[in-house]
């Protein structure tokens, strides 16, 4: 009929791109020779190097498994061609992808590598080195830490002890912030040995020496954390027999070390009374009213004039060997916080050392030997700072020897200085002496300078307060 209308012809399909193998190997995929066939992890990365680019280049999947055989060369080739004898072609990319796994990453590697993961650790490796080993570990066991908080707890746990115990309550939110906390964790404590080792520190366990004979030494060598494997060593004074210490005594050099403030006697290094030792016998497990050297009462705490014909006890007569009084370090210990709060003296209050928290003033202890910070006044029921359950209790020991099991912390407590919030996680501790004790993990999260010679604490170097 003149006048019909006609409708015109459907559109053309767009043509269907062609990848060849030269635009493949443009954008970084390689020819797999499979001749390393003893290190799988070779043909992993190959394997998802070639899927990352096939997906990029929107390959469709009918041509991936052909574009993959393709890419094998000499020994690989050798092995397709006898197991892909019978496969159809096109090659399905699903049919590829489980006989390439079968032959050259096999399940038994799998598994290993999943195992290596559940029990891999720091070691000697630098914070560099595991975070990269890490990750690749990671890639074998991605059901095992589904989640980042799963991840970034699974990180600190492979963590070297010195690192993972201030950063057992780190926030676990972004594993890259965590990951740059260790690397100031570490420099800090690094940047402390270094200092340490300058003033002759010889470094030793937190908690008191066992009992030595006359004539022998307890101290040994300290070891630095490093980002090397290289480490730094005092080494300890050599040990001097209790005649030559006496001898030492009488002569007045014992006499030039100052009226200790807790005991009030004069002495060199660490108190007994902070450490918990007997007074009379240097002894753990009684005090000097109970010491079967010397049964009597105790001992007065006020200042007592020097006796010379006293004989020293073993455990300090090392001690006065030196002719410098040594130090203890404050290295945290494997799988315990230390935490030593006593209070000797009391020291008058003062406007500009007074810290607030929830609009209250609290008094609060700067403890550098702590591990971590804690909180021992009643806390306030505050929803945006709720009670949460620590993941590892944390085991603490006092002076005494006692331990405590502590499982609550209060993350991000807001402490006011001089009108400036620092936030504090802070371990929930039965503890009278002091509403709150700030430990390392704080004093390091602020970049904290202790200066005890002027009682000054300095903060992001902006204020200080003492």
């Amino acid at each position: 009929m003149a006048g019909a209308f006609v409708p015109p012809p459907p559109p053309l399909p767009p043509p269907v791109a062609v990848v060849t193998i030269e635009k493949l190997q443009k954008n970084g995929v390689e020819e797999f020779l499979g001749d390393q066939i003893a290190d799988p992890m070779i043909a992993k990365r190959w394997f998802e190097r070639t899927i990352r680019v096939l997906g990029n280049l929107r390959v469709p999947q009918e041509q991936r498994g052909d574009l993959a055989v393709a890419l094998l060369q000499d020994s690989a080739y050798d092995w397709w061609k006898r197991v892909g004898a019978g496969v159809p072609e096109p090659v399905q990319w699903a049919t590829f992808d489980r006989l390439f796994h079968e032959e050259y990453i096999p399940e038994h590697f799998v598994e290993a590598k999943r195992e290596e993961f559940l029990k891999f650790t720091q070691g000697e490796l630098t914070l560099p080195e595991y975070r990269q080993k890490f990750d690749e570990l990671a890639g074998f066991g991605l059901d095992l830490v589904p989640t980042v908080e799963k991840r970034c707890k699974r990180f600190v746990e492979g963590l070297r002890p010195d690192l993972s115990t201030h950063l057992i309550i780190a926030p676990r939110s972004d594993i890259n912030a965590l990951y740059k906390n260790a690397l100031d964790l570490n420099a800090a404590l690094i940047k402390k040995a270094e200092y340490e080792q300058t003033l002759g520190v010889s470094s030793a366990p937190s908690r008191p020496p066992p009992p030595q004979k006359a004539g022998t030494s307890s101290k040994r060598p300290f070891t630095a954390p490093s980002n090397s494997h290289q480490s730094k060593k005092v080494k300890s004074a050599p040990a001097q027999s209790s005649a030559s210490v006496q001898k030492k005594g009488k002569s007045g050099d014992g006499f030039r070390n100052p009226i200790c403030d807790l005991c009030g006697r004069r002495h060199p290094g660490e108190c007994w009374y902070t450490l918990g030792l007997c007074l009379e016998c240097g002894q753990a497990g009684h005090f000097r009213k109970d010491c079967p050297k010397n049964p009597g009462e105790a001992f007065s705490t006020a200042p007592a004039a020097p006796a010379p014909a006293a004989q020293p006890a073993q455990s300090q007569k090392s001690a006065a060997a030196s002719s410098q009084p040594k130090r203890q370090a404050s290295g945290a210990q494997a799988g315990k916080a230390r935490t030593y709060a006593m209070r000797g003296r009391t020291e008058q209050s003062a406007h500009d050392v007074i810290m607030g928290m929830f609009t209250s003033s609290i008094t609060a202890l700067i403890d550098p030997g702590s591990t971590l910070s804690y909180v021992c006044m009643p806390m306030p029921v505050m929803p945006n700072i709720p009670r949460e359950n620590l993941d590892n209790p944390v085991l603490v020991s006092n002076p005494l020897g006692h331990s405590l099991r502590l499982t609550h912390v209060y993350h991000d407590c807001p402490l006011v200085v001089q009108g400036k919030i620092f936030p504090a996680s802070l371990i929930e501790l039965p503890h009278r002496e002091f509403d709150v004790i700030l430990g390392m993990d704080w004093l390091t999260a602020n970049q904290a300078v202790v200066d005890c010679g002027v009682h000054v604490l300095l903060l992001d170097s902006l204020l200080s307060f003492c």
